[in-house]
């Protein structure tokens, strides 16, 4: 087991982020299923495996975590309407950076970068939308990663017309 990433997993899942340093090194998935209940299975078969896991619900995450892996190692951990112990700026201060949301339900991105999270918000509120969680690293390296430039696609199929 990765040091610290059951603990940072078990933080993340109960919405507590005093003393948060971003997903540890060599977080593994049997470090996160220590911890949370897959409630989905693997998008493929291969070992190791790759690609989104959804887990159950916690308290700090009430509708579940969706993992990301990249060879059974914790790539990053997104968290819809996250529900946090206390307020983001209280526990984490003022972002390191600032960014355009394309996330649907936020408008910005608060940006921790050497904690390896990203919020993102309605500039007016103080609730997340969308919280990403990821390896820490520096703003430059964030923003001109892909999961900075995340987006909601809403895809609509063409109707006939006269179709109801």
């Amino acid at each position: 087991m990765a040091v610290g990433c059951v603990e940072a997993i078990t933080g993340l899942a109960n919405g507590v982020f005093g003393g948060w340093r971003g997903v540890p090194a060599g977080c593994t998935r049997a470090d996160v299923e220590a911890v949370l209940l897959p409630v989905s299975a693997p998008i493929n078969s291969s070992t190791p495996s790759s690609g989104p896991i959804r887990y159950a619900a916690t308290a700090g995450a009430p509708h579940g975590l969706t993992v990301h892996y990249d060879a059974d190692m914790v790539d990053y951990i997104t968290v819809v309407a996250p529900h946090l112990e206390r307020p983001a700026d209280e526990v984490l201060g003022a972002p390191e950076g600032r960014l355009r949301s394309e996330l649907e339900g936020a408008s910005e991105q608060w940006v921790y970068p050497r904690l390896g999270i990203a919020l993102h918000k309605k500039s007016e509120s103080t609730d997340v939308s969308w919280l990403f969680v990821f390896a820490p690293t520096t703003l430059d390296t964030y923003q001109s990663s892909p999961l900075s430039r995340m987006r909601t696609r809403r895809h609509k199929v063409p109707r006939t017309p006269g179709d109801e």
